[in-house]
């Protein structure tokens, strides 16, 4: 079988996921660009959809077809039979021959030890600030101007003709994991009443996944405007964010990007002082540059020991 070296990256996740996979992709675009897997198993509870539709369309980094569209690389089954292989921890070898990598934020979860020698296929959440700082001006160029297309409509659809603070609560399908596996910890309602007092925010918007999961934060902050994901997509809370004159984000990827993007715009962004509640992933990937650092409290009732 004869492989081709446009390399291959997985897309998995939400919209927070999505971006750190397609930034990674330009870290490995050679010449003729890179491919992405898109394939999400609807089989799965809670799984995802293809939320960069609009950025693949326009990219000028992926690899394209003879009509202009963005294309999957012919070997994409071979892939997934080597994700297969990748779950039998003996045979782990045969996946990195064929230049496989496989990646995770969390130290102590499995995966590659070393980059193969051809990387021709990756799968992970490559959430590094390197690796997203390193292609940035590319990227900014292409997402930047679909989020100020947003930002126009999404403040006429919310009245948000006003400068706002934003809080970016994330919990939703993290109350009902397992802590001990999958998840990272929630935030608790401290951290975030603990900078909504020391800085006396302003027209505060609280954006969360489900309202019910923030009753007792909404009580205590009187936000003036709250949406969910009834009322909005990824995209709009990715824009809302990134026009916010200050955010406090939570320990999700989409409070990274929309972080990112605001301090762009000349917004004063804060995240949290530690990623997860276990202590397996190192924070120092996550706290770029332009923003400030808020400590971390976490919801100590939903974590298991």
């Amino acid at each position: 079988m004869k492989f081709s070296y446009t390399p291959t990256v997985s897309l998995q996740g939400g919209l927070g996921n999505q971006l750190f996979q397609w930034s990674f992709a330009h870290l490995l675009s050679h010449k003729n660009g890179f491919f992405f897997d898109i394939h999400f198993d609807k089989s799965k509870v809670g799984s995802r959809n293809l939320e960069l539709a609009e950025i693949l369309k326009n990219c000028t980094h992926i690899h394209r077809n003879q009509n202009g569209n963005y294309a999957t690389s012919k070997l994409v089954t071979f892939f997934h039979f080597l994700d297969r292989l990748w779950e039998f921890k003996y045979f782990r070898f045969i996946p990195h021959m064929f230049g496989y990598l496989r990646e995770d934020p969390r130290f102590d979860q499995q995966q590659s030890l070393r980059n193969p020698k051809v990387l021709r296929y990756a799968k992970g959440y490559f959430q590094k600030k390197e690796n997203v700082e390193s292609v940035f001006q590319a990227i900014q160029g292409e997402i930047i101007p679909i989020l100020d297309e947003i930002l126009v409509s999404v403040k006429k659809k919310f009245d948000l003709d006003y400068k706002y603070s934003v809080l970016h609560v994330r919990r939703g399908d993290y109350a009902t994991a397992d802590f001990t596996s999958v998840n990272i910890g929630i935030l608790g309602d401290q951290y975030f009443i603990d900078w909504c007092t020391k800085f006396e925010a302003k027209n505060l918007v609280l954006l969360t996944e489900n309202i019910e999961d923030v009753s007792k934060l909404i009580d205590a902050l009187n936000p003036r405007l709250i949406l969910d994901k009834s009322l909005t997509s990824a995209w709009e809370i990715l824009a809302i964010i990134y026009g916010a004159s200050n955010f406090l984000g939570s320990n999700s990827s989409l409070s990274w990007w929309g972080a990112r993007l605001c301090s762009t715009r000349g917004g004063q962004v804060w995240l949290p002082s530690q990623w997860s509640y276990w202590g397996n992933i190192n924070p120092e990937d996550y706290h770029f540059s332009t923003c400030n650092i808020a400590e971390a409290f976490w919801l100590q009732t939903n974590l298991k020991a």
